[in-house]
C-alpha cells in the first residue's frame, strides 16, 4: 500500500480511528481455505498439462505471460464465449475438484500465453479441437 496509517493512541479519537480502520476491507487479509488450496492445486495440474501439450507440439513456452492460476480464478463464473450457454465453474466434492474451465488457444500455432487464450467450457474446447475458428 505504501502509506503508513498512524492511529491516535488514546480516547474517543482512537476509538473512531479503530472503527474506520476496520472498515477498510482492502486492508483485511483472509487466509486461503482448504477449498482454495485444493482448487489452486487442481489449476496448477491443468497448467502442467498445458505445458506438456505445448512441449509435445514444439511450441516455445515463455517464462513470462504464460497461463497461471490467477487466470483461472479470474475466469470463474464467466460465460463460455463460444456456446454462450455454459457458466465456467467448478465443484468440490469429498476433496475432488471437477471443472469445465479450459484455456482455448486463439492461434493454435502459439502456446498457452495469456494473450493467446480465452476461457471456454470443456465441451466447446474439445469440439473446437485445433481449429482456429469458432463453432
Amino acid at each position: 500500500i505504501g502509506n503508513i496509517i498512524e492511529l491516535p493512541t488514546s480516547g474517543y479519537t482512537r476509538q473512531l480511528a479503530d472503527a474506520q480502520f476496520k472498515q477498510c476491507n482492502f486492508l483485511q487479509y483472509e487466509e486461503p481455505t482448504d477449498d482454495d488450496n485444493l482448487l489452486s492445486s487442481y489449476f496448477k495440474k491443468k497448467i502442467e498439462n498445458y505445458k506438456k501439450q505445448d512441449k509435445e507440439a514444439k511450441r516455445k513456452i515463455p517464462k513470462d505471460n504464460y497461463i497461471n492460476v490467477e487466470w483461472f480464478f479470474d475466469n470463474i463464473g464467466k460465460i463460455c464465449p463460444i456456446c454462450q450457454k455454459e457458466d465456467l465453474n467448478y465443484e468440490i466434492n469429498d476433496g475432488n475438484v471437477t471443472s469445465n474451465i479450459t484455456a482455448d488457444r486463439l492461434c493454435n500455432d502459439q502456446p498457452h500465453n495469456l494473450d493467446n487464450i480465452q476461457p471456454c467450457c470443456v465441451t466447446c474446447n474439445v469440439m473446437k479441437s485445433n481449429r482456429s475458428t469458432n463453432l
